[in-house]
């Protein structure tokens, strides 16, 4: 063969591998950012302060929905203070040991409230008798914002589907009604179950419907979070009546998809079959601040090397990823090493779940067993039985609401009529011009005597909860 036509073939040769290079490089799927939240549903608070029945549920939910999105979740669920702050600083070392690239989501389902215009959440065994004891036992919805914030993560989204109610006593004149708005920070996207301000509803169902609508909308391809927030609002208002508007307040700089187009999954290096440490050491944690800024992947092999079940082994494994092949680990314990590997991600096709991890919280005090109803009603006390037959024999056409407790022994009843409100003609008071009045007026009442969040029985007259009466 002459030497041009060797020339020539050699030429040919490398523009096919370069071809097939460039081929490949398109062909395979780009890792995506690390994706890692923190989720806390809380319920069972007690007497004191109103149990609630969904939080737990939608908590539970979130935090699957999460998972199935290529999210690294933890759970916590009826945490007290303590347990919720540790949580919330543990989410943020993983934040900030994740790196800046990182997507943080912090979602919340419980009891919420404001005073002085901030916002608290309020954990489980919470003792809150005066304005004073909301700093000392409930949790600052700032402090979240600062740890993310601290982070320095790409994008940051806190949801609060907690203006429930307000549970503290009337004697609080500084504490608002429902929530108020917060500000975010550059980067962040904070969502709200409902406007600053107004109440939110727990729902009929298992979950909120705030939260049910959330869960459905993460779950579409290819639809930027600010329509998928949009789109929950629509569905809210629709199961409300237009009662409950969710809000939100934005200040992000790019476009984020929980669920990219095409129905994939973001592309998350696999978890090590062996948990990482709780809190590194100092000498870990030196050598990790020595190398966290690295793009070579050699200094996070070694760190895997040096520290296989470490508490960043995780993010070392998603920046080999990202930064090298996805060559063996340096030999130091064959057995252990293995486990530390970094595995090839999955084809864009096939959706990630990340294993949820679940935060063990204090028992709370035990709450006295509340009455079952075999129909999966409302078993109401002889007591409120009475009340409810007396209200009826009184209300007749007029304009009124019944509410009573989830545990059936309290109830708050409201007839416009036999206060001279609610009187067609007279503009002007938000009696006359609220339709949902009778129906606050007597959820507020039922709440002062009981102290629990209570839920709408009647309406005029036409059943909206299924119960029985203890004469039955």
């Amino acid at each position: 063969m002459s030497t041009q036509r060797r020339v020539q073939s050699f030429i040919c040769l490398l523009a096919g591998i370069l071809l097939l290079a460039v081929l490949s490089a398109h062909a395979r799927p780009a890792l995506a950012e690390p994706r890692i939240a923190l989720v806390i549903g809380n319920g069972k608070y007690g007497s004191n302060i109103g149990s609630l029945i969904n939080p737990p549920n939608d908590a539970a939910l979130m935090a699957d929905r999460l998972s199935h999105l290529g999210f690294k979740v933890t759970k916590l669920v009826n945490g007290d203070q303590k347990a919720m702050k540790r949580a919330i600083s543990a989410f943020g070392q993983q934040l900030t040991a994740a790196g800046p690239d990182a997507v943080g989501l912090f979602f919340y389902a419980g009891h919420g409230v404001q005073v002085d215009g901030a916002n608290y959440l309020i954990p489980v065994g919470a003792a809150i008798n005066a304005e004073a004891d909301v700093d000392l036992e409930a949790v600052s919805a700032e402090t979240v914002l600062k740890q993310m914030e601290f982070a320095g993560t790409r994008v940051n989204i806190v949801i609060l589907d907690a203006c429930r109610n307000n549970p503290l006593p009337r004697s609080m004149r500084s504490a608002g009604r429902g929530l108020a708005r917060m500000d975010a920070p550059t980067g962040s996207f904070i969502g709200y179950s409902t406007a600053p301000g107004n109440v939110a509803n727990d729902g009929d169902g298992k979950n909120s419907p705030y939260t049910t609508a959330l869960a459905a909308e993460m779950a579409k391809p290819g639809i930027a979070i600010e329509e998928a927030f949009r789109n929950v609002r629509v569905k809210v208002m629709a199961s409300t009546e237009s009662q409950q508007v969710p809000w939100e307040s934005s200040s992000l700089t790019g476009a984020f998809f929980f669920q990219p187009q095409g129905g994939a999954a973001p592309d998350v290096a696999a978890a090590p079959a062996s948990a990482p440490s709780a809190v590194p050491s100092a000498k870990e944690k030196t050598y990790w601040d020595s190398v966290k800024d690295s793009k070579d992947a050699s200094d996070f092999k070694a760190y895997l090397t040096r520290y296989p079940d470490g508490f960043y082994a995780e993010v070392a494994q998603d920046r080999i990823a990202r930064y090298g092949s996805a060559a063996a680990v340096p030999q130091q314990s064959a057995e252990r090493n293995t486990q530390a590997e970094t595995q090839t991600p999955p084809a864009a096709a096939e959706p990630v779940t990340e294993p949820v991890t679940e935060v063990a919280a204090l028992p709370p005090e035990p709450e006295p067993a509340q009455p079952s109803n075999a129909g999966g009603g409302l078993q109401l006390s002889a007591k409120v039985s009475g009340q409810l037959k007396a209200y009826l024999s009184k209300l007749q056409n007029r304009n009124g609401a019944f509410a009573v407790s989830p545990d059936g022994q309290f109830s708050g009843s409201f007839t416009c009529e036999e206060v001279a409100q609610c009187v067609p003609g007279k503009k002007g008071q938000r009696q006359n011009t609220d339709p949902r009045y009778p129906q606050n007026a007597a959820l507020q009442k039922c709440a002062g005597v009981s102290k629990q969040e209570c839920v709408i029985v009647l309406i005029r007259g036409d059943q909206k909860q299924p119960y029985s009466l203890a004469s039955e």
